[in-house]
């Protein structure tokens, strides 16, 4: 008969190397096979668990949460569907202040192998922290490899808690929250520092910004997070490069948001981030999807300031409507005109400057168009030009005996 201490044990973490991204090389690696093994049975003990709670009232709720509570974020040990039972087996629980301060206490010594020197013992940043260099025999990494072995669950103990903790909750337990983000987000496994970004992420959904700025933390955050956007193809594997990108610009973005250096922080995120990524990643479609989205939502926080960069962004938009091969990525394409037309509503100003090269970019995305979808796109960018600007009837004429397919883009904003 299956008891519940049973299925305890079969969802308890084994101590391994786990392989966070997988690919054919570390298919071969033993842990491989125990990794995945484990992560099937996991999978059907939790159901098995989730049932027999439900006839079973006396249990210990600290044994339930703890244990089941390695299972509340995707991770190698645990896909979306083991996440689900998670939860709702937690949601059922009667957790109690009690239970969730021994959870707490149990992260505290989880991360003990783990320490951050960027941020005093309260999360605070530290004064005059630079003393000169001490000599170190070699590059010791025997703690974190110890922690990733064998206190690796408190990665999901950890979201489990915050996520729990209201601003109140988070102010009190600061000492233990940010030393806690930063030293996931210290890590050199890509998806590791990833689940850094989300926990800043549900931090910044509960406190504001501010909080951060007034702790010092903020931009040590961001020194924190910045190295996943040079996470990109062909050093990095194309899907693991849009999964970070995803998560990363959208969590920077909220952690400067109604703080005073906000827009210098967009600047550069725009210049030295999502601009220079673009020289790199210009061919791989997948990733420039990602960028070019990023980038309308920068102009559309940036509003006009975005006048400081608007020569570099019409010449990528350029780059990237001229490619051969761009009208064989609907999303891309489509993704691109939109960034047109934010540069349009925010930088309408200096608009009559750039009206040829903005003109250009729309007929070559109309010539370029398959879809009514991506037309529509069009119009819509080259209406807005024509509001802000003049395009005279010689210049379209000019146009179209240059390349008739203008004509129907023509016959659509100026005849109607």
């Amino acid at each position: 008969m299956t008891t519940l201490q049973s299925q305890l044990e079969t969802i308890k973490l084994p101590h391994i190397q786990w392989i966070w991204y997988v690919d054919d090389y570390e298919k071969t690696l033993p842990q491989y096979e125990t990794q995945t093994r484990f992560k099937a049975d996991a999978s059907k003990a939790l159901v098995e668990i989730q049932k027999l709670l439900q006839d079973d009232d006396g249990y210990d709720t600290y044994t339930i949460l703890s244990s089941v509570g390695c299972f509340c974020t995707t991770s190698p040990w645990c896909d979306e569907a083991s996440v689900r039972v998670c939860l709702e087996i937690i949601n059922r629980l009667k957790i109690t202040p009690n239970d969730w301060t021994l959870l707490r206490d149990s992260i505290t010594q989880d991360f003990k192998l783990l320490q951050t020197t960027r941020v005093s013992k309260a999360g605070y940043k530290k004064i005059n922290q630079f003393k000169g260099l001490k000599p170190k025999l070699g590059f010791i990494t025997d703690g974190r490899d110890q922690w990733k072995e064998t206190r690796i669950g408190s990665i999901s103990h950890f979201v489990l808690w915050l996520s729990h903790n209201d601003a109140q909750g988070i102010r009190d337990n600061w000492w233990l929250i940010a030393p806690t983000i930063l030293n996931i987000l210290d890590d050199h496994e890509g998806l590791i520092k990833l689940k850094g970004v989300e926990l800043l992420s549900v931090l910044l959904d509960t406190i504001e910004p501010s909080y951060l700025e007034t702790t010092g933390v903020l931009s040590i955050f961001y020194d924190a997070v910045r190295p996943l956007l040079s996470y990109l193809p062909p050093s990095t594997p194309t899907d693991l490069s849009v999964e970070i990108l995803k998560k990363s610009y959208p969590t920077m973005f909220k952690l400067f948001e109604n703080t005073k250096e906000r827009n210098k922080y967009l600047i550069e995120l725009l210049n030295s981030g999502l601009l220079s990524s673009f020289n790199t990643v210009r061919d791989n479609f997948q990733t420039l999807r990602v960028i070019m989205c990023h980038i309308t939502t920068v102009i559309s926080k940036l509003g006009d300031s975005t006048l400081k960069v608007l020569p570099r962004l019409i010449y990528m938009i350029g780059t990237v409507v001229s490619d051969p091969f761009i009208d064989m990525d609907e999303e891309l394409f489509c993704n691109t005109v939109n960034c047109v037309i934010a540069i349009e509503q925010n930088c309408w100003m200096r608009l009559p400057n750039h009206r040829y090269d903005i003109f250009a970019i729309c007929l070559m995305a109309w010539r370029r168009a398959k879809t009514s979808h991506t037309k529509k796109k069009v119009i819509i960018a080259t209406k807005l030009l024509l509001s802000i600007t003049t395009i005279t009837q010689e210049e379209w004429q000019q146009v179209i005996k240059e390349n008739e397919s203008v004509k129907g883009l023509f016959d659509t904003v100026m005849v109607g």
